[in-house]
């Protein structure tokens, strides 16, 4: 019986759909924690020097919803993807 131990075989986990999915919640969720904590505690000093650096409030709440509508849209495919 013969083996090949250096045989390069390759095998694809997930299907690229998964992968990008993945990838937009992960991001997503990431900045929609990021943009929650800043626009919560506002009243902080370190929040508000963050928050500038992002363009004020405003700019932060849109980023917040932005990033929101997004990983609604990443749930929703998901799982339709199921489904």
């Amino acid at each position: 019986m013969e083996t090949r131990i250096n045989s390069p075989q390759t095998f694809q986990r997930f299907h690229i759909l998964h992968r990008i999915l993945h990838m937009v919640i992960i991001f997503n969720f990431t900045f929609l924690a990021i943009s929650g904590f800043l626009l919560h505690f506002s009243g902080f000093g370190w929040a508000r020097f963050l928050v500038a650096l992002m363009g004020g409030a405003g700019a932060a709440g849109w980023l917040h919803r932005f990033c929101a509508v997004f990983l609604y849209f990443g749930i929703l495919v998901h799982v339709f993807w199921l489904l």
